[in-house]
This record gives structure tokens, C-alpha cells and sequence, in this order.
């Protein structure tokens, strides 16, 4: 009887599905242009955590919320913010790494964000719904005192926020 009641229950299990031999279609990215601010946030991080070599324990990173004030527009919004504090000599203090990473993924250099100077450097770049600035700063020296040595390190700041497309030179 306890053979008869096992057939019973095997014949209403549901059968299982039959194999067709084909891949299911991979489901293609998103474009940046659709990502909202904490898709470009997470990407950044991921894309900083790229460049840093793998075990380097003289790159320390931390993610926050941040206040943006635009160049171009007396404006300002909250966004998102990746440092990376390099404790070692570091002459790119990981901004060529970080333009190379952005380049890579399709954003695009905005110019007007662009400086550079002893103590640091600034990169803009866009997609057509975010801004993001990479900005590096370390010391850069005296050059009155010959006998000055610059502290080693660095650190290299990416704040991401929406767009303005007013947001131009002039």
C-alpha cells in the first residue's frame, strides 16, 4: 500500500522542464545616461577600487554624501562623494588612473572643469545627466624655502552630482 500511495504522489509532482540546448539572452547594461546618482556612485567606487592595486594598504577609501557647488551657475546640489587618502609617495595621486577609468566607461571630458596647479589638479566629466569632478590635492612645496620637503601622500576626491547644462563658461 505505502508503494501504491509513493506512485500516487510522484505521478502529480510537476514535470521538469525540458531542456532546449540554448543560452538565455544576457540582459544588456543600462547606459550611464539612464543610471541614477547612486548608480554613478556605486560605479565610481567600484571604478576607483579598480585602480587601486589589489592589497595596497596605503589607499584608504571612504564614500559620503556631499554638497557640490557648480563653477558656472551660482548653484549648488548634493550628490556623492569617493576619497581615496593615499598614504604613500604618490606623483598621479591615482587622477590618470581615475581619467583612463571614466574615459573606459563613456563619460566624457567637460572642460571647463579642468585645472591645475602645485597642490592639485581637477578633471570634469559628464554624461548627459551627471557631473562628476576629480579633483586631487597634496602638497606641492615652498618654493621660497629650497630646504622645504612636501609631506608624502595625497588625496583624490570624486564628487558626482546631476548635470546642469547651464553649467558652462561663458
Amino acid at each position: 500500500m505505502a508503494l501504491a500511495g509513493a506512485l500516487i504522489l510522484l505521478g502529480c509532482a510537476p514535470r521538469p522542464k525540458e531542456a532546449t540546448g540554448s543560452l538565455p539572452r544576457p540582459v544588456p547594461p543600462r547606459p550611464a545616461d539612464t543610471w541614477t546618482l547612486e548608480e554613478v556612485r556605486d560605479s565610481v567606487l567600484s571604478m576607483v577600487q579598480g585602480v587601486v592595486a589589489p592589497g595596497d594598504t596605503a589607499v584608504h577609501l571612504r564614500v559620503e554624501p556631499a554638497m557640490f557647488r557648480y563653477w558656472y551657475v551660482p548653484d549648488s546640489a548634493s550628490g556623492y562623494a569617493v576619497h581615496a587618502l593615499v598614504n604613500r609617495d604618490s606623483s598621479s595621486c591615482l587622477l590618470g588612473e581615475m581619467e583612463r577609468a571614466l574615459t573606459h566607461h563613456g563619460w566624457a571630458m567637460h572642460h571647463g572643469y579642468a585645472a591645475d596647479g602645485p597642490d592639485g589638479s581637477a578633471m570634469g566629466f559628464v554624461t548627459s545627466r551627471h557631473l562628476c569632478v576629480v579633483e586631487g590635492a597634496w602638497d606641492g612645496g615652498d618654493d621660497s624655502d629650497p630646504r622645504y620637503v612636501p609631506a608624502i601622500g595625497c588625496e583624490m576626491t570624486v564628487t558626482c552630482v546631476p548635470r546642469r547644462q547651464d553649467d558652462e563658461p561663458r
